[in-house]
């Protein structure tokens, strides 16, 4: 629970470059219907924390008409949003009140809470 104090206010650049392959590898064969292979790659730069390179490959192999199977390993990564890197002051207004509290707390309407308390040795009224 925070309210800003202060307006959003940035912006970053990003050059990005994306390839995609796909390599058929056998087909029409016994046990080999299909096999292939997928890759892709992504490069990433933003001109105010860096570069990245994130990938992806996959194999697909169909050893008969009804079945399929297919397998990927894939990297990811997330940038930060403009919030995130220029988000405006926050000033939080974080509360607690505890249970045991006879006025406010949960024992001051809860019997069951109450009892507990005392048996806690907690004040009968406890602030």
């Amino acid at each position: 629970a925070g309210t800003s104090g202060q307006p959003t206010r940035g912006n970053y650049s990003l050059n990005e470059v994306y390839l995609e392959l796909q390599v058929p590898l056998l087909a029409d064969l016994p046990f080999a219907r299909e096999l292939s292979l997928d890759m892709a790659g992504r490069y990433s730069d933003y001109n105010n924390f860096g570069s990245t390179t994130n990938s992806k490959f996959g194999l697909k192999w169909k050893p008969i008409d009804s079945l399929l199977v297919r397998a990927t390993y894939g990297t990811g990564f997330r940038a930060p949003t403009v919030d995130d890197l220029y988000g405006g002051t926050v000033s939080s207004r974080d509360s607690f009140t505890d249970p045991c509290d006879t006025s406010f707390g949960t024992a001051a309407t809860s019997p069951t809470v109450a009892a507990r308390c005392q048996a806690l040795k907690v004040p009968a009224n406890f602030r």
